[in-house]
């Protein structure tokens, strides 16, 4: 009898909790978990992210998605010149060696949302390891980094 009584008040309990969790707008902590472990799809990065990337010979891909002009004028060393416009599965994998492969996105600081389409496009190409820098090319040098000519 003491046994269902207090099977009866932990049960009350939690349901009490998970109610009180909804009533505020909040989602139980297992439910949020659950959803972070389904989060996919492109991560914002950093500058120095990027940075560390380079800097420590790891294997990725860096495309700059603005037209060849831009590309030409300036881009970020190690990048290859990919423009929104041109985004596709094979010109995707011109680039990259498989879909498991890092790829990262950048453009010019004023048009973030370009960055974050050419990343979508990626995804819904198959590609896993997808990352956006969508601060830019400005916000690159304006952090002291270095940036390279095309020959």
């Amino acid at each position: 009898m003491r046994v269902s009584i207090v099977l009866l008040l932990v049960l009350a309990f939690g349901t009490m909790m998970i109610t009180s969790h909804a009533a505020h707008g909040e989602e139980p902590k297992q439910e949020v978990k659950e959803k972070e472990k389904k989060k996919e799809g492109p991560r914002e990065v950093t500058a120095e992210e990027i940075w560390r990337g380079i800097d420590r010979n790891t294997e990725f891909v860096l495309i700059d998605i603005r037209p060849g002009d831009g590309y030409d004028a300036e881009h970020i060393r190690g990048a290859v010149s990919l423009p929104l416009s041109e985004i596709n599965d094979e010109t995707l994998a011109k680039l990259v060696r498989n879909k498991f492969e890092s790829v990262f996105f950048y453009g010019d600081d004023e048009k973030k949302m370009d960055v974050f389409l050419a990343a979508t496009e990626a995804a819904h190409l198959g590609y896993k390891k997808i990352y956006m820098y969508s601060m830019g090319l400005s916000d690159w040098k304006n952090r002291g980094f270095a940036t390279t000519l095309s020959n």
